[in-house]
């Protein structure tokens, strides 16, 4: 289509810079009409769907719970496992410390053995000795004790220092009613035991009633 003469007037112009543009009103549209959403009603779940909704949140406390009470049961026997390791462990500290304390007395025993016992004779015949003072038939009361242990032999034969044995013979039946009767009692002396000692021989045995052996017995019990 042919372009007019006043048309190419105005783009000659506008080409030039010599157009004035002016903005044209626009009329005010309407705001567009909203359209009401209408919400629909939630469905109301059934009876059956109500109940598969507890029943699965039942299930996952019951199974949550169990999950828990394997954890508290795990933790509890891995403390009572802690624990009586550690029990064990101090079980055999103080074991070590008992077979310790024991060899250590062993080995003092053994070491001061020899000294306790000389110690121990050299103290004893000197106390006899004092007590043979005041009281001369101390040597009667180791005899009894010793015949004591062999009343039931029928031929004894008992042995004591020589200056003990008047004194025994003067006292023989104080010392033969301690055997069975019809048992026979034999007196000798013997100068190798101590004034206050006494040794008592049977055809099942010796009993030594020294003050060397009675300590090396006590000794012995001390070891055990």
């Amino acid at each position: 289509m042919p372009w007019s003469c006043k048309s190419l007037r105005v783009l000659r112009r506008w080409e030039s810079g010599r157009v004035n543009l002016r903005p044209l009103p626009l009329k005010e549209l309407p705001p567009p009409e909203r359209e009401e959403v209408r919400e629909e009603p939630e469905p109301t779940p059934s009876e059956e769907e109500v109940i598969a909704s507890l029943r699965a949140e039942a299930e996952a406390l019951v199974s949550q719970a169990r999950a828990e009470a394997e954890r508290l049961k795990a933790e509890a026997v891995a403390e009572l496992e802690a624990a009586r390791r550690e029990a064990g462990r101090l079980v055999e500290q103080a074991r070590e410390a008992i077979r310790a304390a024991e060899e250590e007395r062993r080995r003092l025993m053994a070491e001061l053995e020899p000294e306790l016992v000389n110690l121990a004779v050299t103290m004893a015949r000197r106390l006899v000795a004092a007590e043979l003072k005041l009281n001369p038939e101390v040597v009667l009361n180791v005899a009894k004790e010793a015949l004591s242990l062999v009343r039931d032999r029928p031929y004894v034969l008992l042995l004591v220092n020589p200056e003990d044995l008047p004194l025994c013979q003067a006292n023989r039946q104080k010392l033969e009613v301690l055997l069975p009767e019809g048992a026979v009692l034999r007196l000798l002396p013997d100068p190798r035991l101590g004034r206050g000692e006494c040794q008592v021989e049977t055809d099942q045995g010796v009993v030594d009633a020294t003050f060397k052996a009675r300590w090396e017995i006590l000794l012995e019990s001390l070891k055990e």
